[in-house]
């Protein structure tokens, strides 16, 4: 009974730390929180729930890369919902950006995984991992900025907000490289049909929140993959 009911306020501790964090990082008085922790928003698989989870965080040498460490592999879920890699939204220093989140799991991947921790611990030399194997996040934005004179560029129609066909926007944008485990395709035809309507209406249920595009089934092939990628051969077509 004890033992049960410290568990309890151990998780209710541990929820009102998130929300007053989650509270913090969204706002403008989000200084100097930010400098050791950003807000990770992920799709659970299995629910179909999106969930944002405040995480402690430090970048790479070169700054390109986030490194998140899971101190407690074993009693901490949230990064099995991203293996072994997925798309994320942050919430970093008060903008937000888009990126790749990649596993590291010393049970498979042990030497990348110990890596990642020794290069985490150079700049976060207290930190502790539990019993129980190394488990490291690696968070990689993706570029969203305007293409560059002479860039390839990428054309799509995003919808930025609930609405009518008034809300579409044309986004113009440079072509972004596939991240780890993902394949990136062109997309040769879309099917909009009623319940793409109601989901750009916001009135069906469990759909996805803007931006979004405005269809959800695509003609298309794919182009060069990124590094981990079992499927996707060039010129391969898909129907998504």
């Amino acid at each position: 009974m004890a033992d049960s009911t410290f568990r309890s306020l151990r998780a209710l501790c541990t929820e009102l730390s998130r929300t007053a964090a989650r509270t913090v990082l969204r706002s403008s008085a989000h200084w100097p929180l930010s400098r050791t922790r950003l807000l990770l928003t992920y799709t659970d698989p299995e629910t179909a729930r999106v969930r944002t989870l405040p995480v402690r965080y430090c970048r790479s040498a070169d700054g390109e890369d986030i490194r998140v460490l899971v101190e407690d592999a074993r009693r901490e879920n949230w990064w099995r919902s991203l293996r072994p890699a997925a798309p994320v939204r942050l919430r970093l220093r008060g903008r937000t950006v888009d990126a790749t989140a990649e596993v590291l799991d010393s049970s498979l991947l042990p030497q990348e995984a110990r890596a990642e921790l020794m290069a985490y611990r150079q700049q976060r030399p207290r930190a502790r991992v539990a019993h129980g194997g190394v488990v490291m996040v690696r968070l990689r934005p993706r570029s969203r900025s305007a293409p560059r004179a002479g860039e390839a560029t990428n054309r799509r129609i995003v919808v930025p907000r609930f609405g009518g066909p008034r809300t579409f926007r044309l986004v113009e944008e440079a072509i972004p490289e596939p991240g780890f485990g993902e394949v990136r395709v062109a997309v040769a035809a879309a099917e909009v049909n009623f319940t793409d309507v109601l989901l750009r209406e916001g009135i069906y249920p469990g759909g996805p929140k803007p931006p979004s595009p405005p269809a959800t089934t695509w003609s298309a092939r794919s182009t060069p993959s990124g590094r981990g990628s079992r499927t996707g051969q060039p010129d391969s077509r898909w129907r998504l």
